[in-house]
């Protein structure tokens, strides 16, 4: 296991969204107000699992001229300024190809690529695989084999930032199902964005929480207070002990 399981919040942000400097200073505050994992997405032409937001993010980015060299730098810079949090590089198959993430690095933790399965050996970096309710036990536990950072749940089956989806109350299940497998953390993701429902997440007995498209809303207002205010109310969550529900 890479951490002590705690409760803890990873947040994504896509790499040099809306720019360079406003990413740093965005990043630097959710470091700042308790950010525990950062999940770097490493924009491609085509994301099949993000909703329309985080698809527009890769866009501006890969016009702006976003490429390896770009990314090299950028994984550095977080790297140097923030030495002991933790990056999940988040990217699909063409970007792990591109970019020829699979392999071990020093400047990231972990790769999570969700349209590809990939096995950890020697020579990779550890991988975060993903999990739904509509897998077979057979699935689970192929992938579980190969998953040594953390397991990301899906709390439903769908694209992320949906407004018609809500999260499948069988998720918990599903946790039940991981630990019973497993002492890697577990994380939840996919329309979370309220400090209520981290602690819901909590209390079913997820480790972690991850949030996405709501923090690039609150990025897009240009706006650090409200920002700031956000994320401390999510990362609130994790500072307390947690009655576990039943």
């Amino acid at each position: 296991m890479v951490f002590n399981k705690k409760n803890w919040i990873t947040f994504y942000m896509t790499a040099d969204y809306p720019n360079r400097d406003r990413f740093v200073e965005v990043l630097d505050i959710l470091v700042e107000q308790g950010m525990d994992v950062l999940e770097l997405g490493i924009p491609v032409e085509n994301p099949v699992l993000d909703g329309v937001l985080v698809r527009e993010t890769h866009r501006k980015v890969l016009n702006q001229g976003f490429n390896g060299t770009t990314l090299s730098a950028l994984l550095q810079l977080i790297r140097n300024r923030h030495v002991t949090l933790k990056v999940v590089v988040m990217s699909y198959e063409a970007g792990v190809k591109k970019y020829d993430l699979l392999k071990a690095s020093s400047l990231y933790d972990a790769l999570l690529c969700p349209d590809a399965f990939y096995s950890e050996n020697g020579e990779t970096t550890a991988l975060v695989q993903m999990y739904n309710t509509q897998m077979s036990d057979q699935e689970i536990d192929l992938r579980l084999n190969n998953n040594s950072f953390f397991a990301y749940v899906m709390s439903y089956v769908g694209v992320t930032g949906s407004l018609s989806h809500e999260c499948d109350d069988d998720y918990g299940l599903l946790i039940e199902k991981l630990q019973q497998r497993t002492d890697i953390p577990i994380q939840v993701g996919f329309g979370i964005k309220t400090p209520s429902q981290v602690s819901t997440l909590f209390k079913r007995g997820a480790d972690g929480a991850i949030i996405g498209s709501e923090l690039i809303k609150i990025i897009d207002e240009n706006n650090d207070e409200k920002l700031r205010n956000y994320v401390s109310a999510i990362c609130s969550e994790k500072r307390y002990p947690i009655k576990r529900e039943a």
